[in-house]
């Protein structure tokens, strides 16, 4: 169980979850039942767990299924905000600016299992650090986050290589440029486990961790539970990558490519 305790931060910082609803692999991926609930509704709830931000805010782009999402918020009692579809760091941006944030913690909503319990050290690390930038290392894939100043995000957005989508935007962390701070989870060598909405596939992952260990998990009881079912997770996997293969040159860019000009 995730607990709650209330420390009390210098700066805003807001957790922005982007989701679009017209995605070419898993089109209303965010809608999506899982189990007894909607997809993005868990990393919702889970994100209410958070204990050191000011804000959280769904910012998504026009879509026809628009008030589903719209009324997902206003159960959770979370902030809703629309901008640009293919923008998508100009609509973060947009976004930080109208709710008066000074850090955005970057969230996805495809990773809605995201380890709440190191995210919000990360914050209290971020904020100590007095960096620029943020990064969750040593985790399972789709349980991190990043967080950025706000002056950043503007930084990267003018100086981008316009050629390249800016939803990538972890690609775009210069070390030359930036100051970032580490934050070390300390669970290396899972590489097996991978959690994140993309693929069909990845309902069936999803149904199986959520149906055994409920909404509110630890990543130490995801660890335990995947050493209990190593070779489901393992195959599961070997069955995305062959999935995820076939969409290689269509979907995914040249990561050689997301630079900044300055």
């Amino acid at each position: 169980m995730i607990k709650k305790s209330k420390f009390y931060l210098k700066k805003n910082i807001a957790a922005i979850i982007t989701i679009r609803l017209n995605s070419s692999r898993l089109k209303n991926k965010a809608l999506k039942k899982i189990n007894n609930l909607i997809s993005i509704q868990i990393l919702i709830k889970r994100l209410k767990k958070l204990n050191n931000i000011s804000n959280i805010i769904l910012a998504t782009s026009p879509h026809k299924n628009l008030f589903e999402l719209r009324k997902i918020c206003e159960k959770e009692k979370i902030n809703f905000f629309i901008g640009s579809e293919k923008k998508v760091l100009k609509r973060i941006i947009q976004c930080a600016v109208k709710f008066k944030i000074d850090s955005v913690i970057r969230i996805t909503g495809d990773d809605i299992f995201r380890d709440i319990i190191n995210l919000d050290q990360a914050i209290l690390s971020h904020e100590k650090s007095n960096k620029d930038i943020t990064v969750m290392k040593n985790i399972p894939f789709g349980l991190d986050s990043e967080i950025f100043n706000l002056d950043v995000l503007k930084i990267i957005d003018k100086k981008h290589n316009k050629k390249c989508d800016s939803s990538y935007l972890s690609w775009f962390i210069d070390r030359k440029i930036f100051n970032v701070n580490n934050f070390d989870c300390k669970y290396s060598n899972y590489s097996n486990i991978v959690v994140s909405l993309d693929y069909k596939i990845d309902l069936t992952i999803m149904r199986f961790i959520h149906k055994n260990l409920g909404t509110y998990f630890t990543t130490e009881k995801l660890i335990n539970f995947y050493n209990k079912n190593k070779k489901k997770f393992i195959s599961l996997k070997i069955l995305r990558e062959k999935i995820e293969s076939k969409f290689d040159k269509s979907h995914h860019p040249s990561k050689k490519d997301y630079k900044l000009i300055i």
